[in-house]
């Protein structure tokens, strides 16, 4: 998709709405200051309590479900309500979880705010370890990634459980920047400095563009063919995290990433899950 929206020179924007408001860019300012001092650690979790899925039986698809397009290229399966509608996220034919689900939103602020686009290493570990049910996504995960900006080394530790709705530091979702000099904690709408004990933090003037809105951006786009702020470029690097993650889990086993070529160079088996076989007639279309 980023290849052809290149190609073709079409507008993009992925619905990360929460990119374009005024919390976003405000803690992207702040960071990017340096008033919180060199970051060694990012945080970003997600906790909620969904109970399970259960276990329903397979059974026919509703009326009116063209089932066997809806499918596409995954696996032919039995019909199961707990595959279907919202639940499809948490099976590994259709998609990745909590992880994937919600790094694009919250993995957003960390990326934009130290101005990073790849970890350089994964490392993950989890499984469904509370809930009782059909799905197979873990319920209980954590990721800590490496990242590396010039000779500045950090990590992200992503946390997430979906079997209890205590987060941390009273945020869900939440993002932390530890610095040596404070720490800043963010939601999706408000954000909080705690500066480390005998100092005082003044926060940096303005220094980003605001948005004009997620929606407008892209309809302004359309018009101009200017670039919006979450094109399928920026999409495509988000959603690589939460891929990653997973393919950690799989394996495993830590994994270097080569950002620029796309593979991971210390497993090359594992390279096989970058990708998925279509199911016939599906196919990727050339570029």
């Amino acid at each position: 998709m980023v290849q052809a929206a290149e190609k073709y020179k079409r507008v993009t924007q992925m619905g990360n709405l929460i990119h374009a408001g005024e919390n976003y860019h405000r803690v992207a300012e702040i960071v990017r200051s340096g008033v919180l001092g060199p970051i060694s650690k990012t945080r970003v979790w997600l906790a909620s309590n969904r109970g399970g899925l259960g276990r329903p039986p397979d059974g026919p698809p509703p009326a009116g479900c063209d089932y066997d397009f809806w499918l596409g290229p995954a696996p032919q399966r039995s019909f199961n309500p707990n595959r279907f509608a919202f639940k499809w996220r948490y099976f590994w034919d259709y998609g990745g979880g909590t992880l994937t689900d919600f790094c694009c939103h919250i993995v957003d602020l960390v990326h934009w705010a130290m101005d990073v686009d790849a970890p350089h290493t994964i490392s993950a570990v989890g499984g469904r370890y509370a809930l009782a049910d059909n799905a197979e996504a873990p319920d209980t995960l954590e990721v800590t990634y490496e990242y590396a900006k010039g000779d500045q080394k950090f990590l992200m530790v992503w946390s997430h459980s979906d079997a209890s709705s205590h987060g941390l530091e009273k945020e869900v979702p939440g993002i932390m920047f530890q610095g040596t000099k404070a720490t800043l904690v963010s939601g999706y709408d408000t954000h909080r400095i705690i500066p480390e004990r005998g100092r005082e933090i003044e926060e940096p003037k303005k220094t980003l563009p605001r948005s004009v809105g997620h929606h407008r951006e892209w309809l302004d786009a359309l018009k101009t063919r200017a670039q919006c702020s979450c094109h399928f470029g920026y999409g495509h690097r988000l959603t690589t995290v939460g891929n990653l993650g997973n393919i950690s889990l799989w394996t495993g086993e830590k994994l270097k990433w080569d950002p620029v070529a796309e593979r991971i160079v210390n497993h090359p088996e594992a390279n096989q899950y970058l990708t998925k076989e279509y199911r016939k007639p599906w196919s990727l279309p050339n570029v």
